[in-house]
């Protein structure tokens, strides 16, 4: 087991310097475009690599039984975990051999990323496995066996097989984020005007208590009457407005933080339109050139088509930002947000920035007259992208504007 371990750590190391490597080239060469056309190298790889994933998955389930079926005094334990042993050691060499060949495929960075976080963290909590057999920690391997069937299930298993289908992906996941924040401040919003109303409506009935009241003791001449008191209500609304300046925002507030959630949630309408332009461009195009014959298919559609993948991935890395400072934007948007915020301030000018930056490029490419790829993205999503980049633009630059 041992030797296994040392095995598997060094494999670890291997793959963290690949990782570190793959990175330090994305900032130091920049964008590198990879095809959005299906390769099937990379398909039959990918294939391979999630098969492999439930192979290490069964095996760790396979270590798990053993120890929970084996007495701890059992003298056949020790043997029956080295034969196991064995076994793994070469699953593990192919599962990072397989991973090996696609890197040297043009495979798109979100899909090695998603690819290479799922074969660390199944061989990384291994590692951990191997720790609690020695130790012969049933609960620690039972959990540990757990994590790499989740890892499995929720990661390689759902692993993309195409650039295409990683590229859309990745544009899905950017557009959950953006949606998840804008459902969280808007949840905020409508419970902020909740209390607001109600503690608007119980001052109200105090205010009219406390003329009642008031009448009641001017009528109340022969016998003395006792008084209806307020000071309870008092109390209390004292209180919620206590638990409304911990939690809730106040009425002035709420413009700035509605203001702020119009930029994201445009942010998120954009992210969607651009997952469709893009996706309207890149497949017509690529059918376009199937279609082409002649001197016009080798000489104008392979350098349209490889621009085309530089543009799909310029795109998507300003989406990554966008994302990023939204994120940063919903932080600023937390309770107490005054005026002279100066984070909520700078967060949302970047966000409405690089958004219109993001939709102009786009629109700059696909719809005025001369746009390179006008004549690959139909007039239905050209209109969808006009109307988008009209509402984008409208965006005051600035929360007091």
């Amino acid at each position: 087991m041992e030797k296994l371990r040392k095995s598997l750590h060094a494999t670890l190391q291997y793959i963290d310097a690949i990782v570190e490597t793959r990175v330090d080239r994305r900032g130091n060469v920049g964008l590198v475009g990879v095809p959005w056309k299906e390769d099937p190298t990379l398909k039959a790889i990918m294939t391979d690599l999630k098969s492999q994933a439930q192979v290490i998955s069964h095996s760790a389930v396979k270590f798990a039984l053993l120890v929970n079926t084996s007495s701890p005094s059992d003298a056949n334990l020790p043997r029956n975990i080295t034969s196991i042993c064995e076994e793994i050691g070469p699953q593990i060499g192919t599962f990072y051999n397989i991973f090996l060949r696609m890197t040297e495929c043009a495979v798109a960075e979100c899909l090695f990323d998603e690819a290479a976080h799922c074969v660390r963290s199944m061989l990384g909590i291994f590692e951990e496995l191997l720790g609690y057999i020695k130790e012969r920690n049933r609960e620690a391997i039972n959990y540990t066996a757990g994590e790499i069937t989740k890892v499995l299930s929720e990661g390689a298993e759902v692993l993309p097989l195409a650039n295409k289908a990683a590229y859309r992906r990745y544009l899905s996941k950017k557009c959950k984020s953006l949606k998840e924040i804008v459902d969280e401040f808007s949840g905020y919003v409508d419970e902020a005007k909740e209390s607001i109303a109600k503690t608007s409506a119980e001052t109200a009935a105090a205010s009219a208590v406390n003329e009642a009241t008031h009448v009641f003791e001017k009528l109340a001449i022969d016998e003395k009457k006792p008084s209806v008191s307020v000071e309870d209500g008092d109390d209390e609304e004292e209180e919620d407005e206590d638990e409304m300046e911990e939690r809730d925002y106040f009425a002035s507030e709420l413009p700035l933080v509605e203001g702020s959630v119009r930029v994201i949630q445009s942010a998120l309408d954009a992210v969607k339109m651009l997952t469709v332009t893009i996706t309207n461009v890149a497949d017509t195009l690529l059918s376009s050139a199937a279609a082409a014959d002649g001197a016009s298919a080798s000489a104008d559609f392979p350098a349209l088509i490889s621009e085309n993948n530089a543009w799909v991935v310029s795109v998507l890395t300003m989406v990554d930002r966008l994302e990023s400072i939204s994120v940063d934007l919903g932080a600023a948007l937390y309770p107490p947000v005054l005026a002279e915020n100066e984070d909520l301030i700078q967060a949302y000018s970047q966000t409405v920035m690089l958004l219109k930056a993001v939709v102009e490029e786009v629109y700059e490419e696909v719809v005025p007259d001369g746009g390179k790829y006008r004549a690959f993205c139909d007039a239905k999503v050209q209109a969808e992208l006009v109307k988008t980049r009209d509402g984008v633009v409208s965006l005051p630059d600035t929360l007091s504007s």
